[in-house]
């Protein structure tokens, strides 16, 4: 992706591209592109962030962290997260800002922090009840479950996955995290005894 004649452009490709390479687990690569993202977000133009619908910034900040998380750099990711939240914008902006505290969750669960994994379930808890909409229910029920997983209350984290993957399924949305939410069943039926319930979901998230 050329840098040159429009930098701003050319952060929110690297964004996607940043994305991409995440999902394939292509970390080093990902956290490349996000550098590039990183020099120039700042530089964005009001077109680009009126067809986004979201603040690029936080985007930026939100994968940043995802991808600090899964290369085990714990403290970079938590810097990262806590200058997403600071940020004024994101208090208009409330996916990115759930985002965020799931991103929190991720991290307690690498950490072992139950009551740091409690208190972002609760805060996305509560902002999906004041912003009601199915993207957002979901995106706190993974958030829930992946807290109850930390405690290790698997009853609890199987319930609130269920629930995410039902809705998922009903409404036809948040396909992007059907996955990741299928993969943390499987590791949730496995730690709990149920090995045979927790290789057929996993086959089920690499179909």
């Amino acid at each position: 992706i050329p840098a040159q004649g429009d930098p701003g452009r050319s952060a929110t490709l690297h964004l996607a591209l940043n994305q991409a390479c995440n999902w394939a687990g292509l970390l080093r690569e990902s956290m490349a592109a996000n550098d590039v993202a990183l020099r120039s977000i700042a530089q964005v133009d009001a077109f680009d962030r009126d067809y986004l619908g979201f603040d690029p910034e936080g985007w930026m900040l939100g994968m940043r962290a995802r991808t600090l998380i899964r290369l085990l750099q714990l403290n970079e990711a938590r810097a990262c997260l806590q200058q997403g939240l600071d940020r004024e914008v994101v208090n208009w902006d409330p996916v990115i800002r759930q985002i965020a505290y799931q991103r929190f969750v991720e991290l307690a669960w690498c950490q072992r922090d139950v009551a740091m994994a409690q208190q972002y379930a609760t805060l996305s808890t509560q902002l999906a009840q004041s912003h009601p909409s199915p993207y957002m229910k979901i995106l706190a029920l993974w958030t829930a479950g992946l807290a109850a997983l930390v405690a290790w209350d698997f009853g609890q984290a199987a319930h609130h996955f269920s629930d995410a993957l039902a809705l998922i399924q009903n409404v036809s949305i948040a396909a992007d995290i059907e996955t990741e939410i299928l993969v943390r069943m499987a590791e949730c039926q496995y730690l709990s005894g149920h090995t045979e319930q927790a290789l057929a979901t996993a086959m089920e998230s690499a179909a």
